[in-house]
C-alpha cells in the first residue's frame, strides 16, 4: 500500500523558530525541541493470540488503540490522525460514547506500572449500520484532545483507492481479544496474518450469502485455526488498512 506522508512537525517547527526569536530578545535560552519521529503513517516498529497468532513486539503497531467502557476493556480501534480513531460501529452504537476511554501506545494492558496515553470520546460517528448482517460496521471517534505523535504512537495509513479489493493478499489482524472461543481477553497485544478472500468465495463458505455485502472483506483459512475472536472488533478495518506490502 502506498504510504501517505504527513508533516506533523511543520507547525511545530514554525512555533519553535518564533520561540527562538522571542526568547533571544530577552536573553533566555529557548526550551529544547520535543522528541520527533519519522512522521510517516503506517510504519510498524519492528521489534529485534488472537487465535493461532503470536504476541507482537512492543509498540510494533503504534496505531493500535484500546477502548474501555466504565474502565473495562471491550473493543479495539486504530489511530488515523491525532484527533480521530477508527473502530467498529457495534462498539459505539447504543453506548454512552462519552464514557468510552481510548488508550494508545500500549502493549501489555495488564501492566499497571505503565501509564499509557489516554483520551475520552467527544463524539462517535456511525451511519447506516445494521445489526442484521453487520453491514457498514464502521465508526469514527473524535477525541477530546489531540494525541501526541511519536515513535510509539503513530497513525495508520488510509487506503488511497476504493477500487483495490486486496484479494489473495495477506492481512494482519491485531488485538487483545480472546485466545480461544469463550476464553479470556489477552493481556499482551497479539497478531495473526490471514489471506484475503474474494467476496464470491466468502459467500460459498458456511456464512449465509446475504451476510456478506460488498462493503466487507473476508479473510481466513478454510481449515480454520487462525482467526480473530471476541473483543477483536477492529479486524475488518485492519484487513483494509493493515494489508501487507507484497
Amino acid at each position: 500500500m502506498k504510504e501517505a506522508k504527513e508533516n506533523f512537525s511543520a507547525d511545530g517547527d514554525n512555533e519553535l523558530s518564533a520561540g527562538k526569536t522571542l526568547f533571544g530578545a530577552f536573553g533566555t535560552k529557548p526550551p529544547p525541541p520535543a522528541p520527533t519521529c519519522s512522521c510517516r503513517c503506517g510504519e510498524r516498529n519492528d521489534a529485534s493470540r488472537i487465535v493461532g497468532g503470536k504476541p507482537t513486539g512492543v509498540n510494533e503497531f503504534p496505531w493500535m488503540a484500546r477502548l474501555s467502557y466504565f474502565s473495562k476493556f471491550y473493543c479495539g480501534g486504530m489511530l488515523i490522525n491525532d484527533r480521530y480513531v477508527l473502530t467498529a460501529a457495534h462498539c459505539v452504537r447504543g453506548f454512552m460514547w462519552f464514557m468510552i476511554k481510548v488508550t494508545f501506545g500500549e502493549h501489555d494492558r495488564c501492566d499497571m506500572n505503565v501509564k499509557p496515553e489516554s483520551r475520552f470520546v467527544l463524539r462517535a460517528i456511525s451511519q447506516d449500520f445494521s445489526y442484521t448482517n453487520f453491514d457498514n460496521d464502521v465508526a469514527l471517534l473524535r477525541l477530546n484532545d489531540r494525541v501526541p505523535i511519536s515513535e510509539t504512537i503513530r497513525p495508520i495509513c488510509l487506503p488511497t483507492s476504493n477500487e483495490e479489493l486486496y484479494e489473495d493478499r495477506m492481512a494482519i489482524v491485531t488485538g487483545w481479544g480472546t485466545l480461544m472461543e469463550d476464553g479470556k481477553p489477552s493481556c499482551i497485544l497479539q497478531e495473526v496474518e490471514l489471506p484475503v478472500l474474494s467476496n464470491e468465495a466468502c459467500r460459498k463458505t458456511k456464512y449465509n450469502a446475504s451476510m456478506i455485502s460488498d462493503n466487507m472483506l473476508c479473510a481466513g483459512y478454510a481449515e480454520g485455526g487462525r482467526d480473530s475472536c471476541q473483543v477483536n472488533s477492529i479486524f475488518i478495518f485492519l484487513f483494509v488498512l493493515g494489508i501487507s506490502k507484497m
